[in-house]
């Protein structure tokens, strides 16, 4: 990728960006003896520093302070454009998601989303969570406090409620489309069941809100990095932990 280029415009081409010091990137592509720098399909190593790269996503990764050397950068599930820091990537792809589907519930006429049930599982085992914020864990010997799935829980409210309305399922659509929900099955159903003469009344569905990221992750662990590349480390611990936070969603609607 010559320096004045832009990033390819194909999301699934770029979930992954390394930020790889200009000097350890050229000399993988000369010294044989060094190794190579593999990284798979959907993954670019890029040079550091990225200020020579024009292209808005790149611009977009520098104010946002991300673009330091040696880092990994994860496409963001609802905004292909949108990228984090790959320790705190399962977090804020969460966050963003539950945020996206909740926005799709209100386009679609909600009166209330209320989580039923949740379900956090990790290298350590499993363990749930009821409406009430009661856990157990049900799997492993996992002490899940101060985990993700708390985190998750103490930020987003387990019910909560809108003035209704009429539904709008071409809004709802365009939405899901521009946040990728519309690839989950449960997203499409409920669009169009809001669309019908006898339009749906209540629901309850089950969500993965870490399954895109967890993939992207995962991808992430298949890089093969030559001993003298500078990258940081952490990023390796994170591509290769089991993780999955799925929640099950009563939704009612006016």
């Amino acid at each position: 990728m010559s320096e004045d280029s832009c990033l390819p415009p194909e999301p699934w081409a770029r979930r992954v960006l390394l930020l790889v010091d200009r000097i350890y990137l050229d000399r993988c592509e000369y010294d044989s003896k060094g190794g190579a720098l593999k990284v798979p399909q959907g993954v670019l190593a890029l040079p550091h520093p990225l200020t020579e790269i024009q292209d808005p996503i790149i611009q977009g990764i520098l104010r946002s302070g991300l673009a330091q050397p040696g880092a990994a950068l994860i496409q963001s599930p609802v905004a292909t454009d949108l990228y984090y820091e790959a320790q705190q990537a399962r977090m804020q792809a969460v966050m963003d998601k539950w945020r996206a589907f909740r926005s799709v519930c209100a386009h679609l006429g909600a009166t209330r989303t209320e989580i039923l049930h949740q379900e956090e599982e990790t290298d350590q085992g499993t363990v749930t969570w009821d409406g009430n914020g009661q856990y157990k864990v049900v799997k492993g010997r996992a002490k899940f406090e101060g985990g993700l799935g708390e985190t998750f829980r103490s930020k987003f409210r387990s019910c909560s409620d809108f003035s209704g309305g009429k539904a709008d399922p071409e809004a709802a659509k365009a939405y899901a489309s521009k946040t990728n929900l519309l690839d989950d099955f449960h997203v499409r159903d409920l669009i169009h069941n809001r669309s019908s003469r006898n339009p749906l009344q209540s629901e309850v569905v089950e969500l993965n809100l870490a399954a895109e990221v967890q993939r992207n992750l995962t991808l992430l662990g298949e890089v093969s990095v030559p001993k003298f590349v500078g990258l940081k480390s952490e990023w390796q611990t994170e591509s290769k932990k089991k993780y999955s936070l799925i929640v099950t969603v009563k939704l009612q609607f006016s």
